[in-house]
């Protein structure tokens, strides 16, 4: 098993190279298709190895840019910038899990999740934390946007939704002739 997940791994890092050359997304974008930067999803499901999905990118919608990201053992993250709302207006963080206290618990728009808000300020501007929890895991939302940007919120929220662990293994599974999987 260790083995596997070793190879797997070094798969992954492998992998992040061939974006780059081809001049396609950053190679730490995870964008929700599984032909567009498929190694940046692998990396943050092996960042939360029990997460049965990952948060992505489905479309950034105008004005909308990735202003980082970081992908560790245990936690993967990117944020978003707008021209509008601001820089790092959302902050988008993948664990194991979180601590919803003081949030309320809304029905969720992604399929098997449950969400949580928390509403922090909403004028001038509006700052606020979003949770999608499921099994394995959570994704943290976290809008910090300026004055001009507080309409945002759903727009931002529209780009972004999730993959799952099965969708990442078929294609794993696929791309390496059955050699990898999760």
């Amino acid at each position: 098993m260790r083995g596997r997940r070793a190879s797997l791994v070094a798969a992954a890092v492998a992998l992040s190279a061939v974006p780059a050359a081809c001049g396609t997304d950053t190679p730490a974008t995870p964008m929700c298709s599984l032909d567009a930067n498929f190694n940046a999803l692998v990396l943050e499901a092996q960042a939360v190895p029990r997460a049965d999905r990952v948060p992505c990118i489905r479309a950034l919608p105008a004005g909308w840019s990735v202003f980082s990201s970081d992908i560790e053992s245990g936690r993967a993250r990117f944020a978003l910038s707008s021209d509008r709302a601001g820089s790092h207006a959302l902050e988008v963080t993948l664990t194991s899990r979180c601590d919803t206290s003081g949030a309320t618990e809304i029905p969720s728009d992604q399929k098997g999740t449950r969400r949580f808000e928390r509403i922090e300020v909403v004028t001038p501007g509006f700052r606020g934390t979003r949770y999608y929890r499921f099994a394995g895991g959570c994704a943290t939302y976290r809008f910090q946007l300026g004055e001009e940007g507080r309409a945002l919120a759903n727009e931002a929220t529209l780009a972004l939704s999730f993959i799952s662990r099965d969708a990442l293994d078929a294609k794993l599974r696929k791309d390496s002739h059955g050699h990898l999987s999760f």
